[in-house]
């Protein structure tokens, strides 16, 4: 399990079809691994709608959601 944090964390992108290849396991075992991990508060992130995980360290949510607070809202752009 080490070494499948390390490569989200790392990565900071990691595409859940490619995680499972390399795990031998399915994107939805994948994408319920990493749900179990975040309950557990090993790892945290979003999962976007094209199968990837970005990874976001505490600090960085911190961060956006302070940005948040200060701006009310915020747009992508």
């Amino acid at each position: 399990m080490g070494d499948f944090i390390g490569e989200a964390t790392t990565k900071k992108v990691v595409m859940l079809e490619e995680l499972g290849e390399t795990y031998g396991l399915g994107t939805q075992e994948i994408a319920d691994r990493i749900k179990s991990l975040e309950a557990m508060g090993r790892i945290s992130g979003v999962f976007d709608d094209r199968g990837k995980f970005i990874y976001i360290s505490k600090e960085e949510m911190s961060k956006v959601a302070a940005f948040i607070m200060k701006r009310g809202r915020i747009s992508i752009s």
